[in-house]
């Protein structure tokens, strides 16, 4: 089994010059705590729901500072068609819950899992589940 049986493709994205109020809407909306960042179809990095809190932590204003100053660009990605076991050992290897699929450097969609890492108590493969939707 590849990541493409497991990536969902219909995924909100934000872009570079989106405000950090109009980002925290997009996820609220979806219900996601991570956003792709994408210039085009490119994708330049991610939003999280830490990297908003940051933002409002920094004290600035969700409605001034833009998307593009606190998305995270070292992503961690893999292809459509990188195994479902080799996945899971980086998303353990990690530490992180949603993994970016990026056909070259298009994105492509993302993978959930639903794990509590503290409780693995190792960077062993998680024994969780794959969720096809955010």
């Amino acid at each position: 089994m590849c990541v493409r049986d497991l990536m969902t493709t219909d995924v909100p994205i934000a872009r570079l010059e989106d405000t950090v109020r109009d980002a925290a809407r997009l996820m609220d909306e979806a219900h996601v705590k991570v956003l792709p960042v994408c210039e085009g179809d490119r994708l330049a990095g991610v939003l999280t729901d830490w990297d908003v809190i940051s933002a409002v932590a920094d004290g600035g204003a969700p409605d001034d500072e833009f998307v593009r100053n606190y998305m995270s660009v070292n992503v961690v990605a893999v292809t459509p068609d990188t195994g479902v076991a080799e996945a899971g050992k980086l998303m353990a290897q990690r530490r992180i819950h949603h993994l970016v699929v990026c056909d070259d450097d298009h994105f492509a969609g993302i993978v959930h899992v639903d794990v509590e890492w503290s409780e693995l108590g190792g960077l062993g493969a998680p024994h969780a589940t794959f969720a096809a939707a955010l």
